[in-house]
């Protein structure tokens, strides 16, 4: 039986990806310029990946005369934000807080991303932190972030 398709993207999916996000549209050939040089790249295997893109929903595609154009339909920051929920969901059983603890420990962040990862926490407003509680809820679990005792007396649920 074969297996489904991914919808995560493969670093070959992720590069034509890249073309069309700094371009918003551009025809299988433009792409193919762009991508050959550096990746030793077929304009059918190009074409192949935009088809793939396609079928997944990362993008759309229209004819120009001969010419297939095909343009973006999710921002990089959506397909970010899906890799990010698989990674969270497959390797660390859907908690955040689970994937930053392992940078964390292995020492992977820079304290700079630190310090400004504290400056944007210490300014989620009330409303925004519960947006983000409720948007990261498990029907199984919930499990709340470990806050410090003077922000959990300052939280209340908004009404």
């Amino acid at each position: 039986m074969a297996r489904k398709p991914s919808q995560t993207l493969t670093p070959g999916e992720k590069r034509v990806l890249d073309v069309l996000w700094a371009r918003g549209e551009a025809t299988a050939r433009s792409v193919y310029e762009v991508l050959a040089p550096r990746h030793q790249l077929a304009y059918t295997t190009v074409l192949t990946v935009l088809k793939v893109l396609e079928r997944k929903g990362y993008v759309s595609a229209r004819t120009d005369g001969r010419a297939h154009v095909f343009k973006q339909k999710t921002s990089a920051k959506e397909a970010r934000g899906a890799a990010l929920r698989h990674v969270v969901t497959s390797f660390f059983g859907g908690s955040s807080s689970a994937l930053v603890e392992h940078l964390l420990e292995e020492g992977d962040v820079d304290p700079d991303d630190i310090a400004r990862l504290e400056a944007r926490i210490a300014t989620l407003t009330l409303t925004e932190w519960w947006a983000w509680q409720d948007s990261n809820l498990q029907p199984d679990r919930y499990e709340r972030p470990a806050l410090t005792i003077e922000l959990q007396a300052q939280l209340v649920r908004p009404s």
